[in-house]
């Protein structure tokens, strides 16, 4: 690894993978102010594929169904609260078949 590369932990890279980040941001490593607000404005921009959960309970359960069909938090969906929001209408379908709830 050459020392101009960051040194990011696999959590990290995993979370934010390197082909997301340089699309999103230019850099492996954007301050915290530019991510967070990034974020921010996508959780903005997906209100209108949102759905609602019941309980924290159910967060839980439908972040593991959300991983154990490969979608990527925060890139394809984000929880708040009992809300979840959706970058495409397919994924909120998909989400809402397979919950079944």
């Amino acid at each position: 690894m050459s020392s101009s590369q960051p040194i990011r932990s696999s959590i990290y890279k995993k979370m934010y993978p390197d082909e997301l980040m340089m699309e999103a941001f230019g850099t492996l490593t954007p301050n915290t102010t530019a991510r967070t607000a990034y974020f921010f404005d996508l959780w903005m921009k997906r209100r209108q594929y949102r759905h609602m959960l019941g309980a924290m309970s159910a967060v839980d359960s439908a972040t593991e169904l959300l991983n154990t069909i490969g979608l990527r938090n925060p890139w394809d969906y984000q929880i708040r609260g009992f809300e979840i929001r959706f970058e495409y209408p397919e994924d909120l379908a998909q989400f809402k078949i397979t919950w079944g709830k």
